[in-house]
Order: structure tokens, then sequence, then C-alpha cells
């Protein structure tokens, strides 16, 4: 993503000084993207070198982490679960989360450990998108997670406070009128308004309940707490 900014930067400003704030929080190699982050990293190799890609869409388009598989027919995929003497078909619910800033790899491992939970694996099924830019934001993977692949609960997660990606992300909604139109649940997931001890990032992060662990939890209520089997 750096190189990709760099270059992005040297086709708007040849002969010119560039700065670049980089937050130092998280460097990951090629083997952890991949493997933990599902990121293809031939593919951003190949998106690196290509100028029209860096000049046309670099500065707009999200990452896609995970993605549900797409149902054109219904808004939701039938599923059976129950007890050996009673099953009864439900639907699973399409629940997406939005990642912005430098704690993917909580929303990575949150989801997992959701997953392994069969109460919860039977009942839901998740996307991740990291949104990588705040503005320009991607509203075209916004618009194909609501109104093509269909998704029920949309959910942000920053390492930001009220004011930032969410109340972006939330204006679009009520912009276009989608929650209501698509009968949507949308949570937001932020820092608390106010100062934080000081601390290392990962104790600031399981203090506040935005660690892998505490955002698993997080989730697993706020999911419980809305959608009624």
């Amino acid at each position: 993503d750096l190189k990709k900014a760099l270059n992005y930067c040297q086709l708007k400003r040849k002969n010119k000084l560039i700065f670049i704030r980089l937050p130092k929080l998280n460097a990951f190699n090629d083997y952890y993207m991949n493997k933990y982050l599902n990121i293809d990293i031939e593919k951003e190799e190949l998106e690196l070198n290509d100028i029209n890609y860096i000049k046309n869409s670099f500065l707009t388009k999200a990452r896609i982490i995970q993605m549900s598989k797409q149902n054109n027919e219904k808004r939701e995929n039938a599923v059976q679960y129950g007890t050996n003497d009673y099953v009864k078909k439900k639907k699973k619910k399409k629940i997406c989360i939005f990642n912005m800033g430098s704690m993917l790899y909580n929303v990575v491992n949150a989801i997992k450990n959701i997953e392994k939970d069969p109460y919860f694996s039977n009942l839901f099924e998740f996307s991740i998108i990291d949104m990588m830019f705040l503005n320009p934001m991607d509203t075209e993977i916004i618009n194909y997670i609501i109104y093509e692949n269909k998704h029920n609960c949309l959910i942000t997660y920053e390492d930001n406070t009220i004011g930032g990606f969410s109340t972006h992300f939330n204006n679009y909604l009520i912009k276009n009128n989608y929650i209501s139109k698509y009968n949507l649940h949308v949570h937001n997931i932020f820092l608390p308004n106010y100062p934080i001890e000081h601390a290392s990032y990962y104790e600031q992060q399981q203090q506040l309940e935005v660690d892998e662990s505490g955002l698993a939890l997080r989730l697993k209520k706020y999911l419980n707490d809305s959608f009624i089997f």
C-alpha cells in the first residue's frame, strides 16, 4: 500500500516534494498478509505496476478480505438447525464488518473466533471489508454489499472516535435511504470520546474492548440482542 501511495503521488506531483504520514503501528510481511488477511500478494504486485490502476482506481477502492456468497434470489440463505427431535429451517443473516484503520487483524481474528462457535456459524455468515480510504469513500462496495449481496447488518470498526469513518458511513446510508429501504441493522464500534489512560497500544485496546477477544464478545452480544430467531 505504501508503494502504491508513492507511485500515486509521483503521478500527481512530478519533480516536487512528497510528504507521507505513515503510522508505525503494524507492519506485516507477505506471508502474514496472504495467510491471515487473505490478501492476494501476486495481484497486489500486478496492481503496483499498473499505471492505469494507480492513476484511476487506487485512491477509491476498498479491499475485500472476506465475502459471503452472493444469492440473488433472497436476502437470506436457508439453513437447518435444532435438536434431534425437532429441526426447523432458519435463514442465515449476512453480517458485513467495514474496517477503517490499523486494527484489521482484530476484525479477522474476532470473526474467526466467532465462526468457530457452532451457534453463531449456523445463524450468521460474515463479510469483511478493509475500507482503506475515508475520503473518497468506496461507495461501490457499500452498494454491492447492500442490494446485490443482500446483507442484513452493517458494522463499522475504526481506531478513531465519533465524527470519523462511522459518521461518514452513516451519512451515506441516510442520504440514500438504505436503512429503512432495505431494513438494515447498523452498528458502529469506535474509540470513546474521552482521554484514554497511558498504556501500550495493545493494553489500550484491551481496556476499551476493541482487541480481538473484546471485539468478538461485543459482536456476539450485539448479534444476540439484535436478531430474534
